[in-house]
């Protein structure tokens, strides 16, 4: 019995037997360790890149929450990314019970920051630190707004029928680095329980 070994893409291939028109070979990593396949499927079951950033423990996520958002109040997060090529890919998300604005501002200046906030590692074993600064957005005095990078309306404050209502980023944005962020929730009405949650990943570009 032969046995090929062929690497592809740092995957090994190894290719046993040959006979009556099938191959058997299995698939193995540099290790020489096997790597299964779904038995219904005969498909190689795989994560997506942020699933493997939370096994690396380089992924991390945030919220805060405001119980009495009320027309014209800001609450929402300040963050500021390090002077490194070790770049931010990040998701936000925001709601409020009535209705509200999500803007995110790129660039912005601002005079005073408010309370530090620490991320949390998704993986709860990892002791990795994120690179990233956070703020609470509410106590920040903003003297330049910068770039409009998104903003959307949450919800409708129509007296008729007025309710509460959601965002969330379906696409990542890999921030600037060496650049300081807002990320504010708006209320368009009285009374509002708001939340901005953002999760991150800090990944430096493979050459």
């Amino acid at each position: 019995m032969k046995k090929l070994i062929a690497i592809v893409f740092g995957v090994c291939l190894a290719v046993s037997s040959f006979g009556q028109g099938f191959v058997d070979a299995r698939i193995e990593d540099r290790a020489g360790r096997n790597m299964s396949l779904d038995r219904a499927t005969w498909v190689m079951p795989t994560i997506t890149y942020e699933h493997h950033e939370v096994h690396s423990g380089s992924h991390y996520c945030i919220s805060i929450t405001d119980t009495d958002l009320d027309t014209a109040e800001t609450n929402g997060i300040v963050l500021i990314t390090t002077n490194s090529t070790k770049w931010v890919h990040m998701l936000f998300s925001a709601d409020d019970t009535v209705a509200a604005t999500l803007s995110i501002y790129e660039g912005i200046i601002q005079t005073n920051l408010g309370a530090a906030i620490t991320p949390i590692n998704s993986d709860r074993n990892s002791t990795n630190l994120s690179d990233t600064k956070l703020y609470q957005g509410s106590t920040t005095v903003i003297t330049n707004f910068g770039t409009v990078v998104k903003r959307t309306l949450i919800g409708t404050n129509n007296p008729l029928n007025r309710q509460g209502g959601g965002t969330r980023g379906e696409n990542e944005y890999v921030l600037k680095q060496n650049t300081a962020y807002a990320i504010l929730i708006e209320g368009n009405a009285d009374n509002g329980r708001a939340n901005v949650g953002l999760c991150w990943y800090e990944h430096t570009n493979k050459e």
